[in-house]
């Protein structure tokens, strides 16, 4: 077979499209990319769901939440589901919403930017009428991989905005 200029760049041309599709499909950051959006959508299905274990489950034993400063806010352990649990039973709703808006991965740490929005409806003793509070938060995750997964080790809750509202929430529950 005689291979001309023409065959030999049309042969180039195709090996490194090939070489550059295996690349990006085996970049290390697109896969740990979409481990974490999953990660973040099964924890807000467990917050939906009011399941404290499945909302914890992303996180490792020992895994904090701390202040830009520094100061330890929660800690991961029986304490951290307790609280979990005792909020969870008292709310009628909960909706939360996680969204990556940035990722840097250096070996396997990676560590993420995140949006979060958490919506928890419940009777505030307080006023005894119900009550809705949203809360935004922008934090930093950092995560590590250990045998195939990803679990959260700290997150660093950068800022922090809310606002209650009074008044009937979407959908009351059956047993009410």
């Amino acid at each position: 077979m005689n291979f001309t200029n023409r065959n030999l760049s049309y042969i180039i041309s195709i090996s490194a499209l090939t070489l550059l599709a295996c690349s990006l499909s085996a970049d290390p950051s697109v896969e740990a990319w979409k481990s974490l959006a999953a990660a973040y959508a099964r924890c807000d299905a467990a917050a939906g769901s009011r399941d404290a274990a499945g909302t914890l489950a992303i996180d490792t034993q020992g895994y904090q939440v701390v202040t830009t400063k520094g100061k330890v806010l929660f800690t991961n352990g029986p304490k951290m589901l307790q609280q979990y649990r005792k909020t969870y039973a008292g709310a009628a709703q909960v909706k939360q919403k996680t969204s990556v808006e940035k990722l840097t991965l250096k070996d396997n740490v990676a560590t993420a930017t995140v949006l979060q929005r958490l919506q928890l409806s419940a009777i505030d003793p307080n006023i005894n009428n119900w009550r809705t509070w949203v809360i935004d938060w922008r934090m930093e995750d950092t995560w590590i991989e250990a045998g195939g997964a990803w679990k959260r080790k700290k997150t660093v809750m950068l800022n922090q905005s809310s606002s209650k509202r009074i008044g009937p929430i979407e959908q009351q529950p059956a047993s009410q």
